[in-house]
């Protein structure tokens, strides 16, 4: 059964063993958590080392994902053979060579690694990318550097030797990153099999192999920072407020104040649904790795065949980040990744089934489920089914 984490807390416990207040409160943009062993090696066990290597190795891998680099210089992964044989060879003859061997957005490959960045970023509303490392004995494969973004690595195969210096910075995701030099690290950190370590945004970092091959990932967070969600704020209220439509001239500077929202508000909810979300890169044209249920097809084939009047269905919220807003017309269902809406003239059709389930997404009861019984020839139907589709809801047994 595929692992995903049922919400950022979970997360936290599973990688760090902390709660998710403490992480936020003693961790997060201030310094590292490093632990020697977790089991959330377990959770992959799919990810053998064979399986990374052919992966690593493929040819369906594109060539703007796939990084060949030592000592911070990277070589041309577009001239690399595209048949497989050949490809295998030329990249084990570069890895022999001390080169690291690294896949970006591995999750675009392996649907294990599609599911659980697909959820994880809808529980911190921000995209997730994974990154695999093959590192050869006694290499290094960049130079010392920080990262705009939150980093969490683990330790797949092997062991390695990480240096955190004593430089740190609070950079804005997505700036620019300078070259660092003539630097000293302060802590050195043992990586082995099962170990993970938290690195914040702006942490000067670097890392080494010893006598053996290594394999880590690393899990790439990219949360909404607070201008961003004053961006939607202003969005919001200039739609509003004729008078911050000025804002879009530059002969006029109003005046104007933002006071944000606390999460879990109303108009908190708001500003997340207007907030702007990047297209992930390349990531569109694989999205059908994250399937949605199978049992999908029992009651599909029910509607369009009407073989039966009704149908009843067992249903589940797919994870606890699934947000609901009500709108003059309609109600609107949404996380990071999908948004569906649900008009409210569908209710003259099945006024009990609709009740039902806007209460049910409205999570006004402690219910984890919802049975349902309607007819197949009913519309209500096909909307619950686009929101199996956007892996909002899913039909359980």
């Amino acid at each position: 059964m595929t692992f995903y984490p049922k919400s950022f807390s979970h997360f936290i416990r599973d990688f760090l063993l902390i709660d998710e207040k403490i992480f936020r409160e003693e961790y997060r943009d201030k310094k590292f958590k490093y632990n020697l062993s977790t089991n959330f090696l377990n959770k992959f066990k799919k990810l053998t080392k064979k399986n990374i290597q052919d992966l690593l190795f493929s040819n369906i891998v594109e060539d703007r994902d796939l990084r060949i680099v030592k000592d911070g210089d990277r070589l041309n992964t577009s001239e690399l053979p595209k048949k497989q044989r050949i490809r295998t060879y030329s990249l084990l003859e570069k890895f022999h060579n001390n080169y690291s061997i690294i896949l970006y957005n591995a999750h675009k490959y392996c649907e294990d690694l599609a599911i659980f960045a697909h959820y994880l970023s809808c529980h911190i509303f921000g995209e997730v990318y994974i990154n695999l490392y093959l590192s050869p004995p006694g290499s290094t494969a960049l130079s010392p550097h920080f990262d705009t973004h939150e980093v969490f690595a683990i330790q797949l195969y092997g062991n390695k030797r990480w240096f955190l210096y004593d430089q740190y910075n609070k950079p804005l995701i997505n700036s620019f990153q300078p070259n660092l030099k003539n630097i000293e690290w302060k802590e050195l950190i043992e990586m082995f099999e099962g170990s993970t370590l938290f690195i914040p945004r702006g942490l000067v970092h670097s890392a080494v192999t010893l006598e053996n091959l290594s394999i880590h990932m690393t899990i790439s967070i990219y949360p909404p920072q607070k201008i961003d969600l004053c961006k939607s704020s202003l969005l919001i209220n200039s739609n509003l407020n004729e008078e911050l439509r000025d804002l879009y001239d530059f002969d006029n500077q109003p005046n104007f104040e933002i006071k944000l929202p606390r999460p879990g508000e109303e108009e908190f909810k708001k500003i997340l649904f207007y907030l702007p979300t990047p297209v992930s890169q390349g990531l569109s044209n694989n999205e059908n790795l994250v399937s949605p249920t199978s049992s999908l097809s029992i009651f599909e084939k029910a509607i369009t065949k009407n073989s039966q009047e009704f149908i009843d269905i067992k249903l589940t919220l797919t994870h606890e980040s699934i947000y609901f807003l009500e709108f003059d017309d309609y109600y609107m269902v949404f996380d990071y990744k999908s948004k569906v809406s649900l008009p409210k003239s569908l209710r003259n059709s099945d006024s009990k089934s609709y009740d039902e389930l806007i209460k049910f997404l409205k999570k006004q009861d402690s219910s984890n489920s919802l049975n349902l019984s309607i007819k197949s020839k009913k519309i209500l139907l096909k909307f619950i089914r686009k929101m199996i589709l956007a892996r909002i809801l899913e039909e359980s047994n």
